[in-house]
């Protein structure tokens, strides 16, 4: 049941959740990636959620992530994907126990031969970790280590026929054979499904997890969907043939229509972006967006709805009517995104078992 008195709402189903993660399980060894407060979902009842069905291992960007996980899974391996680290970070996350994700040759030769770490091997990011090409010359110091995994990062695991996912696959074997003794990790959502030459010993799932498609877009979603956006109607009223609606006019009505103005706008993160574009559904149908959104309203055309909506009634704006990805393709952008940026204002509300 909703919450009656919210104006928005991210429903989060944590069985579907723990259902995807073991449907990801099935095909590799998985750790789950909970950073960016789980994608928006709410990291601490994510975390419970995963760690209840024996998922023992988490990536987080930063320390201050990496703090709230611990206090949530006191025994989990927690590993910190982005952190700048010094001396005062490697002591704190040595005080935590938790797991430096080192990307740069001078955190190599900062860290405590003793500690366990995560060496990063950019093979063809460009974003974050040593370049390959420098692996041979920084072997000797990297051996030197308490290496935990190396790891790398797909480019574009969601295309499987792009050849730059087989380019980095050779390149990543090559790391591998260097360090022979030690645990490697490749793959994310997308990688899992680009088949076992990937999988390596660990993967590192995020996207897939919180519902949105790991495969091509055109395929169908083999995750179940885990967040539910609504927004509350607040107004319903009556537009006459040529009138515009919203900031700037951007629509005009083609006919007498019926619009519902719903309490959900881009400050809680439903992105200006959809305006004009994008579905809702309501009562039963689906319903167009038009008109710019608000910083606080989005007005949809109910016309075909206008005799089972009424003020106080629930919108879907993405969840199990309108899929995420479909969403964000209309909005130019992709699910990680939409999720990530759900507002502090729309309050979560969970369902299903976090033990």
């Amino acid at each position: 049941m909703l919450e009656p008195f919210c104006q928005s709402i991210l429903e989060v189903d944590l069985d579907a959740l723990k259902h995807n993660f073991s449907v990801l399980q099935g095909k590799c060894n998985c750790s789950a990636v909970v950073k960016a407060d789980a994608y928006g979902l709410g990291v601490v009842p994510v975390t419970k959620a995963l760690s209840s069905i024996g998922c023992n291992f988490f990536w987080v960007a930063t320390l201050e992530e990496a703090v709230t996980v611990r206090a949530v899974s006191p025994l989990a391996t927690v590993a910190v994907f982005s952190q700048l680290w010094d001396q005062e970070a490697f002591r704190y996350a040595k005080q935590l126990q938790l797991l430096p994700v080192l990307n740069r040759i001078e955190e190599v030769e900062l860290a405590e031969p003793d500690m366990p770490v995560i060496v990063h091997i950019d093979t063809g990011m460009n974003r974050l970790g040593i370049a390959y090409k420098d692996i041979d010359k920084y072997r000797p110091r990297i051996a030197k280590l308490n290496l935990f995994h190396i790891m790398s990062h797909l480019v574009s695991s969601q295309v499987p026929d792009d050849e730059i996912n087989g380019q980095q696959l050779n390149k990543f074997n090559r790391v591998r054979e260097l360090f022979p003794n030690v645990k490697a990790s490749l793959a994310n959502s997308s990688g899992v499904f680009l088949g076992e030459d990937y999988h390596a010993d660990l993967a590192r799932c995020g996207s897939a997890m919180y519902g949105i498609n790991p495969t091509p877009y055109h395929e169908d979603n083999p995750m179940k969907c885990v967040a539910n956006l609504y927004g509350k109607i607040v107004q319903i009223h009556s537009v006459e043939q040529g009138q515009t609606i919203g900031y700037c006019g951007t629509y005009t009505a083609p006919s007498e229509r019926v619009v519902a103005t719903v309490s959900l706008g881009y400050a809680d993160g439903y992105l200006r972006e959809s305006s004009n574009k994008a579905k809702a559904y309501v009562s039963g149908k689906i319903v167009d967006v038009v008109g710019r959104v608000s910083m606080d309203t989005v007005i949809l055309d109910v016309t075909n709805a206008k005799d089972s909506v009424a003020p106080g009634g629930w919108v879907e704006f993405f969840g199990q009517h309108i899929p995420i990805d479909e969403y964000a393709s209309l909005c130019g952008t992709i699910g990680y995104e939409c999720l990530t940026r759900v507002g502090l204002r729309v309050q979560r509300v969970y369902h299903g078992s976090q033990e």
